[in-house]
């Protein structure tokens, strides 16, 4: 229990994945625990995945990367950060067969949920990484450099 303690005390936040379904706003949103890194890829219509951000003791970062492999859709795959009200405060959108990045800061003690959302029936890729703030990575300008691991960004090209 001690060891669990410790561990706990020195994680700055958490990500987490789909299970049990809750309500934030008109947002639904599920949880389990999962890493700080995630790819995956949307192929039906109006799909969508879930994940949860607790910021605990320090802000941090967020990098997405989106890839829509269709072409001739117009509005195709996003992932989109929602407050812990609900309201929306992010997102990155990729259409056309395009490939796109974005990138914004999560304050401290708060909980965000990012949504991974396909439109149509567009197939895409997509990628994010959450980076706790610290002396080294101190600004949006910063932010914006966030490399993923190799494996991720190879599988994503």
């Amino acid at each position: 229990m001690v060891f669990a303690l410790v561990f706990t005390m020195f994680m700055p936040y958490s990500v987490t994945k789909a299970s049990t379904e809750f309500e934030t706003g008109k947002q639904t949103a599920s949880l389990i625990n999962y890493s700080t890194s995630y790819s995956g890829n949307l192929a039906e219509k109006n799909s969508s995945v879930w994940y949860c951000v607790d910021s605990v003791g320090y802000s941090a970062f967020y990098n997405f990367k989106l890839k829509n492999i269709n072409i001739g859709n117009n509005e195709g795959i996003s992932l989109n950060v929602y407050d812990s009200d609900g309201a929306k405060v992010g997102y990155a959108k990729a259409e056309n067969s395009t490939e796109t990045d974005n990138y914004g800061k999560m304050e401290k003690n708060q909980r965000y949920y990012i949504q991974a959302y396909s439109k149509f029936n567009c197939t895409g890729d997509y990628i994010f990484s959450i980076i706790p703030e610290d002396d080294a990575l101190d600004s949006l300008t910063d932010a914006s450099k966030i490399s993923l691991s190799k494996y991720y960004y190879d599988s994503f090209r």
